[in-house]
C-alpha cells in the first residue's frame, strides 16, 4: 500500500549513494485503541543504514492504523529492501 511505497521511498533515496545496499528492516509498532501509533522501534536490522531505519520509522510514527480490537496491540513489521535491476 501507500505505507509500503513511502518506505521503499526512504530506500531508494539513500540507494543512489550505495548501490547494492540490500537487508531487512523488521520494525515494531505498538498501535493505540484509536488507530495512533504509541510507539515504533526498530527491533531488527541487517540493512545497517541508519538514515532508512529513522525515514521509516517516522513516516510509521506519523501514519495511523485501523484501530485494532481491544486496545493497544503491538504489531512486528519486517521490510525486505532488495534493490530492483
Amino acid at each position: 500500500g501507500e505505507r509500503a511505497a513511502k518506505a521503499r521511498s526512504c530506500y531508494r533515496r539513500v540507494l543512489l549513494d550505495r548501490p547494492g545496499l540490500r537487508g531487512t528492516l523488521t520494525i515494531s509498532v505498538r498501535v493505540g485503541s484509536g488507530g495512533q501509533v504509541c510507539s515504533v522501534a526498530v527491533t531488527g536490522d541487517d540493512l545497517g543504514d541508519p538514515t532508512v531505519a529513522a525515514c521509516v520509522t517516522n513516516l510509521i510514527h506519523t501514519g495511523r492504523f485501523p484501530a485494532p480490537e481491544g486496545g493497544c496491540v503491538d504489531a512486528v513489521v519486517p521490510m525486505n529492501f532488495v534493490p530492483k535491476p
